[in-house]
């Protein structure tokens, strides 16, 4: 697997998403501080992006699973949309015309998802 570097922070859509099938772009800045944000590209269209804590985030013994939002592309209304696994079943985030956007709001979906889930095990 390849890794490309996004110059900027997410918000910023310098996460593409445009990568060859099977690799992943890492953002260089991520929405919180403390963690690492990657979109990797699973087939044509069908892209994961995750938020995991940094650390030990390049051991793969070691790392977190983190935060995973899945952005498909929905052919029959030519829109991305943006989802995620909880509890037994998918819940629909967003849905949008451009994958920028699709990865703009996955990667704010999945922060939010990872910060909530370090909140609950800190109480």
């Amino acid at each position: 697997m390849t890794t490309t570097l996004a110059a900027q922070a997410p918000r910023f859509h310098s996460l593409t998403g445009t990568q060859p099938v099977g690799q992943t772009q890492l953002a260089t800045m991520s929405e919180l501080a403390g963690t690492v944000t990657t979109v990797t590209r699973q087939n044509v269209q069908y892209w994961s992006v995750n938020v995991r804590s940094a650390r030990d985030a390049f051991v793969p013994a070691k790392r977190e699973q983190g935060k995973t939002v899945n952005i498909w592309f929905d052919s029959n209304e030519g829109r991305y949309v943006v989802d995620y696994w909880q509890v037994g079943a998918s819940v629909e985030a967003d849905r949008t015309r451009s994958l920028q956007a699709a990865i703009g709001s996955a990667v704010t979906v999945a922060a939010r998802r990872w910060l909530d889930s370090r909140e609950a095990m800190y109480r």
